[in-house]
């Protein structure tokens, strides 16, 4: 990712706050199983379990730390926003890119 923003002479990186994104992940894997076996908890709990095992459970606290650090090594500013809005990733990158613009704009 450094490397990529360093190519395309990027010196800002933001990146969505880890708070709460075990919770978000969770609760995706439980709709995804709801909806594949609507009337089956057994089932839902198997197809729930099998997708946890697919996926490393990650620290996305020091995901973000390590990144931060890259970044501050090459002279990248590193900024942290929180978002809200429960939406795909692209919908996600557009929310954290304006709000990345509101907190960095010159006060009036």
């Amino acid at each position: 990712m450094i490397q990529w923003a360093q190519t395309h002479q990027v010196r800002d990186i933001v990146l969505p706050s880890p708070h709460g994104i075990q919770d978000q992940i969770e609760a995706r894997v439980q709709s995804l199983a709801r909806l594949k076996f609507p009337n089956n908890k057994k089932l839902q709990k198997r197809y729930a379990k099998a997708i946890r095992l697919r996926y490393p459970r990650w620290s996305y606290t020091r995901l973000i730390q390590c990144i931060a650090v890259c970044a501050e090594r090459r002279e990248m500013k590193v900024n942290i926003l929180k978002f809200y809005k429960n939406a795909g990733p692209f919908e996600q990158s557009v929310e954290i890119a304006y709000a990345h613009l509101q907190h960095n704009a010159p006060s009036p």
